[in-house]
């Protein structure tokens, strides 16, 4: 019988796990660096808020932590602090568990700007 420490054990070392970890690592880290271009051009939430139409709880919001923005938010926050986001997208075979590229140079990779 398998107990429950190997079942989370295998679960962790999933694909599965491992692409998940990955993304939600990628989004905090994309929220943070457009929170750092905010800071970085003097802006206040409130600035911010003023430029999206909607309160500075709002912005506080969208900077949180456990936050899962829309992509129309994101887009409106990038635009109200002056910046354009560009997306990529890559097969997930591409990024080892630590989101490092492993794959190949010639595999398929879509960006959209």
């Amino acid at each position: 019988m398998t107990t429950l420490a190997e079942m989370i054990h295998e679960a962790r070392n999933s694909a599965e796990f491992t692409r998940a970890h990955y993304l939600a690592r990628v989004d905090r880290e994309f929220v943070d660096a457009l929170i750092a271009v905010r800071r970085e051009q003097g802006l206040s939430q409130a600035d911010v808020a003023e430029r999206m139409g909607i309160t500075q709880q709002g912005v506080s919001k969208f900077e949180r932590y456990d936050n899962d923005p829309r992509m129309s938010t994101i887009r409106n926050y990038a635009n109200a602090i002056g910046v354009v986001i560009e997306y990529s997208i890559q097969d997930d075979r591409r990024h080892d568990e630590n989101g490092l590229n492993s794959a190949p140079a010639d595999e398929r990779v879509l960006e959209l700007t």
